[in-house]
């Protein structure tokens, strides 16, 4: 039996798996993603996060002749979410260039 004030919510790692077993497609999706721990544009493990739009059509702002790397690489996957590393998210919201891969 648990003690009064123990946590009852299952662990990030029991949920996540069930999740990726369940029935969710693009849950699925997501959760393989961060489960992956690796930032999808500078290709880092260091606290992975998770970037978010409302909706694609925010990436099509008018007058932005050069779209930076992360608006492109949603815009070619067509989601909604991008996992990236705490430097690239900070990045984004700063609307400073993101990092490359290392290599």
């Amino acid at each position: 039996m648990k003690q009064v004030g123990q946590d009852l919510r299952p662990k990030a790692d029991s949920a996540a798996k069930y999740f990726v077993q369940g029935q969710k497609p693009a849950r699925n999706e997501l959760l393989k993603r961060l489960l992956a721990n690796r930032c999808e544009l500078c290709q880092s493990t260091n606290q992975v996060e998770v970037h978010h739009i409302r909706k694609l059509a925010d990436l099509k702002k008018p007058g932005q002749a050069i779209k930076p790397l992360w608006v492109r690489v949603m815009a070619a996957r067509r989601r909604k979410t991008l996992i990236v590393c705490h430097e690239c998210h900070q990045a984004i919201h700063a609307g400073k260039p993101t990092r490359k891969p290392a290599g």
